[in-house]
């Protein structure tokens, strides 16, 4: 009773806001409503609009036409409150939206009979500029919440290749990613693993993490994202022609 009292009067005092439009929520209003992405209702960390609007981008898409890879994306990436949500999640260590995009990632993996998982870092330069890394955050939550699954750290940055894929064309991304990814030095692999990482545009990173994984030994791949951007196959097509 008085950890509700106490609870109350915070609510009261210091009002909650949504991560995306910074609206404040009234002590009378849902702070966080439960609203149902998929077939299971999530917290939301976003005011009652924000989500509405998420939640019409939100399309749990699943493809099998990635270099004989199946990969799984959550969000369309051309909605505006999709990319303020994963432009928030880059550039803050906010726990509620990490605590939001890892339960909708249990929804995407909960079928899936692998239950090793690993991630794809940052570049050197975001991850000194912003002081984490946004995909392993929300990993490391994903697996605090749900304990049957194991975090595998396979792969590291080379430090003498710090340039962020977004600054390059769709031909360069694929000769920088091949060079900035690396697999952890005596690293143990599992024959089974799922890559995450929060959006894929050319899918070079995603192609170079497969293969280094590949080489490794790794049998069977996964590869799940937040959003995707953009068309692969046409992007690879041209760097083709």
């Amino acid at each position: 009773m008085l950890k509700r009292t106490f609870k109350a009067l915070k609510d009261m005092i210091f009002p909650d806001s949504c991560c995306l439009c910074g609206d404040v929520f009234s002590y009378f209003e849902d702070a966080h409503p439960k609203i149902l992405f998929g077939e299971k209702k999530v917290t939301s960390p976003y005011c009652a609009d924000c989500t509405k609007a998420l939640m019409k981008s939100y399309c749990d898409t699943k493809e099998n036409n990635f270099e004989g890879i199946g990969i799984e994306y959550l969000f369309v990436y051309d909605s505006e409150t999709v990319q303020k949500a994963l432009k928030h999640i880059k550039r803050t260590r906010c726990e509620k939206c990490a605590r939001f995009f890892a339960s909708l990632l249990n929804q995407a993996v909960k079928d899936e009979k692998i239950r090793n998982i690993t991630y794809i870092p940052r570049s050197v330069k975001l991850e000194r500029k912003y002081g984490f890394d946004q995909s392993e955050r929300i990993m490391s939550t994903f697996v605090r919440m749900y304990e049957e699954y194991r975090k595998t750290d396979a792969f590291k940055r080379n430090k003498n290749f710090s340039v962020p894929q977004k600054k390059l064309s769709a031909k360069d991304r694929f000769i920088n990613a091949e060079k900035s990814l690396v697999l952890q030095e005596n690293i143990k692999l599992p024959k089974e693993i799922i890559i995450f990482d929060d959006i894929i545009t050319s899918g070079a990173t995603a192609k170079t993490a497969s293969n280094l994984l590949y080489n490794g030994g790794v049998k069977n791949i996964k590869l799940i994202f937040l959003a995707k951007a953009g068309e692969i196959t046409e992007e690879r097509r041209k760097i083709n022609e």
